[in-house]
C-alpha cells in the first residue's frame, strides 16, 4: 500500500496531463548540431564522393546504384541498380565474407561542375545528410544538399582533424519552426524532373542526359 501512495506521489508530482499542448515558437533543432555518424550521408569533395556505411546498409547486398541531381530542388539521389546499367554507380565493395566496404569514388569532372553550380568551395568537403524514402515500386536514399556540414581541407585541429562548421544560414537559429518543420516535403518525384548524372565513368558525358519523370522512374525505364 505504501509503494502505491509512493508511486502516486511521484507521478502527481513528474507528470502533467493537459488538454492540449502548444509548439507556437518552438524551433525543430536541426541534426546536423549533433552526432549523426550512424545517419544517411554522403561526403562530397573536389575529387571524389563516398557514401558512409549508413548509407549502404539501407541497401545491403547493393554494389550498383543510380545517382540523381536535382539542384533547384537540392536533393541529391541513388537508387538500387545493377553494372549492366550505362549509368550505374559502384558505391560498395562486397567482401567474400558477406559484409560491405565503404568505397571512394573518383569524380573530378562531376565534383568540379557540381561545386560550381552549388558555389561551393574547392577547398572544402561537405557532408551532405540523407534519409531513406520508400514508395511502392522502387527505394531511394535522398540526400538534402540544404543539410550539409562543411569541413575545411586546409585546416585541423591540434588533434590533426578536419575542423567542421556550418553554413551561416544554418547558424541564424536553431532550425524550422514545429509548423514548418512538420508540413515539409521532403521529396517529391510528381512534380520535378531528376537528371541521371555520371560521377566516376569520365570518358562518357557528364552533364547527365535522360530526363526523369515519375512514370519512367517507377517502371524502372
Amino acid at each position: 500500500m505504501e509503494n502505491n501512495e509512493n508511486e502516486k506521489h511521484e507521478k502527481s508530482e513528474f507528470e502533467i496531463e493537459v488538454e492540449n499542448f502548444s509548439l507556437d515558437g518552438f524551433q525543430i533543432i536541426r541534426r546536423e548540431f549533433f552526432s549523426h555518424i550512424f545517419e544517411p550521408a554522403v561526403s562530397i569533395q573536389h575529387n571524389n564522393v563516398k557514401f558512409n556505411m549508413a548509407s549502404l546498409k539501407k541497401f545491403l547486398g547493393v554494389e550498383w546504384v543510380q545517382p540523381m541531381l536535382n539542384i533547384p530542388k537540392n536533393q541529391f539521389i541513388v537508387r538500387p541498380s545493377n553494372e549492366d546499367d550505362i549509368d550505374a554507380l559502384k558505391w560498395s565493395n562486397l567482401k567474400k565474407d558477406g559484409s560491405v566496404a565503404s568505397k571512394t569514388i573518383g569524380s573530378a569532372f562531376f565534383s568540379t561542375k557540381f561545386f560550381q553550380d552549388m558555389n561551393w568551395n574547392f577547398n572544402c568537403k561537405y557532408r551532405v545528410a540523407g534519409k531513406l524514402v520508400k514508395t511502392p515500386t522502387e527505394n531511394y536514399l535522398v540526400y538534402d544538399l540544404t543539410r550539409i556540414s562543411i569541413f575545411d581541407l586546409t585546416e585541423k585541429d591540434i588533434k590533426g582533424r578536419r575542423k567542421p562548421y556550418l553554413p551561416e544560414s544554418m547558424l541564424a537559429s536553431y532550425g524550422e519552426s514545429a509548423e514548418t518543420h512538420n508540413n515539409r516535403i521532403f521529396v517529391d518525384f510528381k512534380d520535378k524532373a531528376l537528371k541521371i548524372i555520371q560521377i566516376s565513368k569520365q570518358n562518357k558525358k557528364t552533364e547527365g542526359g535522360e530526363q526523369l519523370t515519375m512514370e519512367n522512374l517507377t517502371d524502372g525505364k
